[in-house]
């Protein structure tokens, strides 16, 4: 993804409790909102979704935030990770 146009990185969250809520969340970073689309729209971006359905038991959520609201909206999306909740 590093050579898309307009990217500013990607983030993964890998699930706080496999159990009761096995979703893991993966953020990507663009600088403006034709990069994002010209991505989306990409063939081979298609194309690893659609290898990639046999992977998951359900369709993705997808949420676009955009510029403050990513920031400052609370999301049940994302969760909070308290240190005492941290497994070594």
């Amino acid at each position: 993804m590093s050579k898309q146009e307009g990217t500013m990185g990607t983030e993964i969250i890998r699930p706080v409790d496999k159990e009761s809520k096995p979703e893991y969340v993966i953020i990507f970073g663009f600088n403006n909102y034709d990069n994002l689309r010209k991505w989306e729209n990409l063939e081979i971006r298609n194309e690893w979704l659609i290898k990639g359905r046999e992977l998951v038991v359900a369709d993705p959520d997808v949420q676009k935030l955009i510029g403050f609201e990513f920031w400052f909206t609370p999301s049940d999306l994302i969760p909070v990770i308290h240190h005492h909740d941290i497994k070594w």
